[in-house]
Parts: C-alpha cells; structure tokens; sequence
C-alpha cells in the first residue's frame, strides 16, 4: 500500500506553489511560506563534512540547516510535498540530499539552498541516500522494497536493485566503493556488488524490522539493529556473526561509529543514546538523550561530538568524552 502520508501533504503542494511562484519545474525549490514556522521533526539528521552545520527534517517537506557553533538557524530547504525521512551530505559538503515520502528525492546546493535535481522513479517514501565520493553516483532505499542506482543529478535511475521482501530501510557503501549494503524490514542484510548491482550474499540477520546499519570507517565492522532491540556486530568480508550487544530496552532506531571507529552509538525508542566500545562490546556510556523515542544519532566529524534528535522535536549535541550535554537545538 502506497504511504498514506503522501496524501495527507497534497494540500501543502497548493501552499508551496503559491510561495514559490512555480507551478511545473522540478528545478524551482519552493520557498517556505511564512505563516509555517519551521518545526524540526528529526527522524534524520547528519553533519556537514566540515561539522560546521547540522542537517535535519522538519515539518511540511522542509530540511532544516543549523550551525553548529550557536544553533542558529541557517536556511530552509523546501520543495517536498510529503514528510522528510532522510537528509544527509555529499562528500563534499557542496550538496543535501533528502528524501521524503513523496516518492522523490531532492538535491540542494548547501550554499545558496538552491534546488539542483529531483531525482525521480522510487513507488513509495526514500529511506536513505548514499553518494559514491566523487559524487558521480548514489544509491537510494526505498518503502517500494527497491534500491536505485543513479548518477547524481541525472534522471532516470541507472539500475534497480531487486530482493528485499519488505521495506528497504538503510543502505551504506564500502570505503572501497565495491560493494553496497542494504537491510530492511524483512530482516535479512544483503550485499550487492556496486556499481552494476548483482546480489551477493544474504544474511538472516534479525527475526524482526532491521531499522539501521552502520559500517566502521575501515570498512571492516558492520552493525545491525532493529525492532529486536539487539545490536549485532558482523565481520563484514567473512559474512559472520563477531558479537551482541544487549541492553537498550525498546526497538533500536539507529546506528554509528565514531569516526576512529573506536565507538559504535545507538539511538533507540527508550529514550536512550548508549555508546559501545567496539574493541569488546562493553557499554561506555549511557544518555537520557530526550523526552520520547530517540530517532537519530552522528557524531561529529571530528569525534568529539554526538548528535541527537527524537519525537521531542530537539537536536541536541553531546560531548563524547563524558556523555555531558553540550548544546540543544530547538525549533526557531
């Protein structure tokens, strides 16, 4: 069934048009009408390569850009007529990618908020976005059970990828750029050799909804976690099991490794962001990171900061070195 979300948005499209003087081209970003306060949602969010800015989704199809020195609010980035689910950065810096669920996803020059492409040819809502690190590629995840393969800002897709049986929910690519990974909520983990696309292996990893991955920076260490509530550790190239990390007591919503990759951090529905040393599995650090479930976590691309957002509509930043709150982002 098609994401009933998108319908309950068609309204906004008529309001966008109306700010953004366009009614037709993919090209023209709408620009945010001024009676909608920007409201960050936070189901994603992601650090500029320079961690000079902080990304996020917010209300009505917008993105929502921040400094990080002051929280101040940068810029608006609207266009989608469905929720935002995804937002991340290209290698660069240059581009912001978002995903929503109507079926599209947009690119946007970070410098000036100007729309560049909408890539378009997913069924259903964009679950997650990688680009290759010239950024003459990316691949997409999407609610339609489909990965696609695209050369950035160009239409239509390169190739559909095929296999999932439900909801393909996060994607990551190999320093190396050999192969891409992709889970969902069939519970299986798949390999794809990229760019061309053809299955690999595939792992029964969960018995429920598999909600994030993470890869460690050398590439060697895949995380997994979902629905169950446990966190597996994977020897990516032996396709094997190393070991579980236990302890957060609902669904685990998302996952990432420091940029060393010493530490592994969990966003999770109980409220909690924990960090994990990756060398033993051992539990270093547990937040009361918000008020309800907590839907994203980054760190910052120097390591010294964690990032945050949850259901209570607030990024906040945290010091890695001893889990104290550094910094909230609030809506403006």
């Amino acid at each position: 069934m098609r994401d009933r979300g998108i319908a309950r948005y068609l309204a906004l499209v008529v309001v966008f048009a109306v700010a953004s003087g366009d009614f037709g081209g993919f090209r023209t970003a709408a620009r945010p009408s001024p009676q909608l306060r920007a409201i960050i949602t936070g189901r994603s969010l992601a650090f500029s390569p320079d961690g000079q800015l902080i990304a996020t989704t917010g209300e009505y199809g917008w993105v929502l850009l921040f400094r990080v020195a002051d929280g101040g609010l940068v810029r608006i980035f609207g266009g989608h007529i469905g929720p935002t689910m995804f937002v991340t950065f290209s290698p660069s810096g240059t581009l912001l990618a978002s995903g929503s669920l109507d079926e599209n996803f947009h690119l946007h020059r970070v410098s000036d908020g100007q729309l560049v492409m909408t890539q378009v040819g997913h069924q259903m809502g964009i679950n997650a976005i990688v680009f290759t690190a010239d950024e003459a590629l990316m691949a997409s995840a999407s609610t339609d059970r489909d990965i696609r393969i695209w050369r950035v800002a160009e239409n239509p897709a390169l190739r559909i990828l095929r296999g999932h049986r439900n909801r393909v929910e996060a994607l990551v690519l190999t320093p190396d750029e050999r192969e891409l990974i992709s889970a969902g909520f069939d519970g299986t983990i798949r390999f794809w050799q990229f760019p061309d696309g053809r299955a690999l292996e595939v792992l029964a990893a969960h018995d429920e909804r598999i909600l994030a991955l993470a890869l460690s920076p050398d590439g060697e260490w895949l995380a997994s976690a979902g629905a169950d509530r446990a966190i597996k550790i994977w020897n990516r190239r032996a396709r094997t099991l190393a070991m579980v990390l236990e302890g957060h007591e609902k669904a685990v919503n998302a996952l990432a490794f420091s940029p060393d990759g010493a530490l592994l951090a969990s966003a999770s529905e109980d409220r909690t962001v924990r960090l994990w040393r990756l060398s033993d599995g051992a539990l270093v650090q547990t937040i009361p990171a918000h008020a309800g479930g907590v839907f994203d976590v980054a760190f910052s691309p120097d390591g010294a900061l964690l990032a945050s957002s949850g259901s209570d509509r607030a990024i906040r930043l945290w010091a890695v070195s001893d889990g104290s709150l550094w910094r909230t982002i609030t809506s403006p």
